[in-house]
């Protein structure tokens, strides 16, 4: 089977073992350019702290690179067709080097060491993608939706949310590669709950409680992630077609085991529904050694429509982050089995 260059290069970078997938790829067609995240750690083999940051830029850069590609070649051009549909040499040879000239929006390194880096490149014009592939324009912005991502990024930041939602809880894998082989990490994912007629409780693991899809509370877990080593994470699923049953809904996530805090571990929820962008939202804000994070909220607006809005605080337990938003539940402490 012949492979085009660009996915080789792609598959080549995705073996790196110090990169993660990128937080925020996706295409703002209004603006004009495409954009994507990389994350990268340096080699156990750096000997000095410049190395070592040094090593960490460029793996971050090959995550953002690879991403940046791989975004480009989902493009949509019309219905069936994309970007990657139309690679012939010469297109190849044009996007590589588009690819190689991509701006650095942003760069950070974090206080782990790792860093994170965001490129841009524009779509329009003699400098952008359409300079290669001409088709690619605006009018083509709704069989794209599927590459565009919400991110919300600051208290209160919220986002319209309609029918089955699932929402997933996730953390770099990058971070995955550095875990050992015996060693686990236990995030886990859950909610607090209210109907309008006044029912209410907790789905969690630690609760044993992992709630149903198809009838009270119509909201259902997945499964409980002990290694954290499933890409999958773990997943929440609300019945939207009971969203007129809803009070409000609280997500958070806790600290099982593993890890003292979530700065270790860079942890994010997607929130998806049908025929919408991704919506997400990532536990970075300070936590001051908390286990426990309110992540988002639920809950109808003054018109009736189904909103999600960000939180991101952090608490010592559930029982604390109960109180801090007046649930009213009775607590005493559990452990797995």
């Amino acid at each position: 089977m012949k492979l085009s260059r660009i996915t080789i290069i792609l598959a080549i970078l995705c073996l790196g073992l110090f990169t993660s997938p990128a937080s925020a790829n996706g295409i703002d067609w209004q603006a004009g350019f495409v954009e994507a995240d990389g994350h990268g750690f340096a080699s156990a083999s750096a000997v000095t702290s410049a190395q070592a940051n040094a090593l960490a830029r460029r793996a971050a850069m090959s995550d953002a690179f690879r991403n940046l590609l791989d975004v480009i070649t989902r493009v949509h051009i019309d219905k069936q067709t994309t970007v990657g549909n139309l690679m012939t040499n010469s297109v190849e040879t044009k996007i590589l080097g588009f690819v190689s000239g991509a701006a650095v929006k942003s760069q950070q390194r974090l206080s782990d060491g790792s860093y994170r880096v965001t490129l841009r490149v524009p779509l329009y014009g003699a400098n952008g993608i359409q300079a290669i592939i001409p088709q690619v324009s605006p009018a083509v912005e709704p069989f794209n939706a599927e590459l565009t991502q919400i991110v919300l990024e600051k208290a209160g930041d919220s986002a319209e949310i309609t029918g089955d939602v699932s929402i997933n809880l996730n953390w770099y894998r990058g971070r995955k590669d550095f875990i050992g082989a015996n060693d686990k990490v236990d995030l886990d994912l859950g909610c607090f709950w209210e109907l309008k007629n006044g029912q209410k409780s907790a789905i969690d693991s630690l609760n044993s409680s992992f709630g149903d899809f198809n009838q009270a509370p119509y909201i259902h877990l997945d499964k409980d992630d002990r290694s954290g080593r499933a890409l999958s994470g773990e997943n929440l699923k609300i019945n939207g077609m009971k969203q007129s049953e809803f009070k409000r809904i609280l997500i958070y996530s806790y600290i099982y085991a593993g890890v003292a805090k979530f700065s270790e571990i860079d942890g994010f929820i997607t929130i998806k529904q049908p025929g919408k962008p991704d919506i997400i939202v990532k536990l970075d804000a300070d936590n001051n050694n908390e286990r426990t994070c309110a992540i988002a909220a639920i809950e109808s607006d003054a018109n009736g429509k189904w909103k999600v809005t960000r939180i991101v605080q952090y608490f010592d337990t559930r029982d604390a982050m109960d109180q801090a938003f007046n649930w009213g539940f009775t607590w005493k402490s559990g452990t797995k089995d």
